[in-house]
């Protein structure tokens, strides 16, 4: 069979071949692969792009708590890093918690400094050996610098406490998400040249420490060591604070002066006192060091809007605005401050001091005179009328030195039970005061956030109409939308 083409044919054929390319059918082919080429193209260069961006605008924090918002604090403590710091989170590939993953990312984008890697316990089971002996659950980070590093287990980025709820009289459980607070407290523990010591003062029946407030204090990288000064020659070189706690005897005269040496010399003061028959003049002359005084009796508040209902010795201050409580009043936290008294003012003081009052009452307050022997909490003849500060800074800045107090008037506030009440806000504020006396601003506490899933409840009725909507309607509807579209395209063949 021959199967050879004529020139007639060759031709007819190429003029055929030059038609096709010539018709409508193959330009309007040719156009939507250009377009699918170009639109392809754009695809790959917004991804490329957006790949660049910061976490901050391709994944916008929309949580109602601001899980993924980085306070200041943060932002300034990451920002001037001057040494490397790596943060490993320990876990399975695919497992990764997405909330600490996606907050390390936003650490990761402040600075070049920082940098956060993925390490699979399975495939490396003998890593974090390296740096601890203790077992990590999954999900654990661990913070390394050229000075140290620090394990971050799990459940000091999930942080479960037992809330006290007046309702059912009882305790419930919160989960709160402290990342934050965690990877932060751990970039300046591995940074720092030396860690602050508090020394606390014993020997006199001083309050015992909540063991969650000493853990918090350690979460704050300061070292807290017991000091009895009727053993000590002074208080040691390396306090960065003194610390003294609702002590129920009075300082001996020796001890006094070993402490208002210490102050003399610069030295820093937390004192915190409560309420009590007995005359502790001792203890009162250092509060007179510093131009203060206690009120008599214990505080009562007037107005109802500052107060627990039907609790009027249960307090919610006034708080002013300083660097110590600025974290406080930016939240909308309050401070809870039960059987407190006042701290006043004397009317004369040395000129070189400065006298800040942190926590105020209201014009309607008034101190009960009788005190805790107090029959009613209605103001009696005798009681002394408001308003009165709660807790003041005093410091005073001479040439080569410079000395500061905070003084509480009550040390109910950091009970646990009083604490949960306000949120954690009491145990914040103690902490940012300890970690202002012992110059660690950049330790302001960052206060951790609930993670608790909040539901969607629906009723019974929107559950059935929903269901009809989702199963029936919208799936009949997109059927008969594409049925209509594929007559219409058959029509145009």
């Amino acid at each position: 069979m021959n199967t050879k083409k004529t020139p007639e044919e060759k031709a007819a054929a190429k003029e055929n071949r030059r038609q096709e390319f010539q018709s409508q059918q193959f330009k309007r082919g040719g156009y939507s692969i250009s377009l699918s080429a170009l639109a392809l193209a754009i695809v790959i260069f917004v991804n490329l792009l957006v790949g660049k961006l910061p976490s901050t605008i391709t994944k916008p924090d929309i949580s109602k708590e601001g899980t993924f918002t980085l306070s200041d604090a943060t932002k300034t403590a990451v920002k001037n890093l001057a040494e490397p710091v790596t943060f490993y989170l320990l876990a399975e590939t695919g497992a990764e918690d997405t909330t600490i993953k996606q907050l390390l990312e936003r650490y990761d984008e402040l600075s070049a400094n920082l940098d956060v890697q993925y390490v699979d316990p399975v495939q490396n089971p003998y890593f974090s050996q390296q740096y601890t002996t203790a077992t990590l659950a999954p999900n654990s980070v661990i913070a390394v610098s050229e000075k140290r590093s620090l394990p971050i287990d799990y459940s000091e980025i999930y942080v479960t406490e037992y809330v006290y709820d007046y309702s059912i009289n009882n305790y419930n459980t919160e989960t709160n998400f402290d990342g934050e607070n965690a990877f932060t407290s751990a970039i300046d523990y591995v940074t720092s040249d030396t860690l602050p010591t508090a020394y606390l003062l014993t020997g006199h029946g001083e309050g015992n420490l909540p063991q969650s407030l000493k853990d918090s204090i350690s979460r704050q990288n300061i070292l807290l060591n017991e000091l009895n000064l009727a053993k000590e020659n002074e208080v040691p070189d390396n306090a960065a604070c003194l610390f003294i706690c609702s002590p129920s005897t009075d300082l001996s005269a020796d001890e006094t002066d070993k402490i208002l040496s210490y102050l003399d010399a610069g030295g820093k003061l937390l004192l915190i006192t409560d309420y009590t028959k007995e005359e502790m003049p001792n203890l009162a002359s250092i509060g007179a060091f510093f131009g203060l005084h206690k009120t008599d009796g214990i505080v009562i508040e007037g107005d109802q809007n500052h107060s627990i209902y039907n609790f009027p010795q249960y307090l919610f201050p006034i708080i002013a605005n300083h660097e110590i409580t600025d974290p406080i009043v930016k939240n909308n936290y309050s401070i809870l401050m039960p059987i407190v008294q006042g701290i006043e003012e004397d009317e004369t003081h040395r000129s070189t001091l400065t006298i800040t009052p942190l926590l105020t009452t209201s014009n309607q307050s008034y101190s009960k005179i009788s005190a805790l022997d107090m029959k009613t909490t209605e103001k009696e003849p005798g009681d002394i009328d408001g308003p009165f500060n709660l807790c003041m800074l005093a410091t005073e800045y001479l040439e080569d030195r410079e000395t500061e107090l905070i003084w509480f008037g009550g040390s109910s506030f950091l009970a646990e039970q009083v604490d949960s009440t306000v949120s954690g806000a009491n145990t914040d504020l103690f902490l940012n005061a300890l970690s202002y006396l012992c110059e660690k601003e950049n330790s302001i506490t960052i206060h951790a956030k609930d993670s608790t899933a909040e539901q969607l409840t629906i009723p019974a009725s929107g559950t059935i109409v929903w269901g009809i909507l989702l199963a029936v309607i919208l799936p009949l509807a997109t059927v008969i939308y594409g049925t209509v579209i594929w007559r219409k395209r058959r029509k145009r063949v």
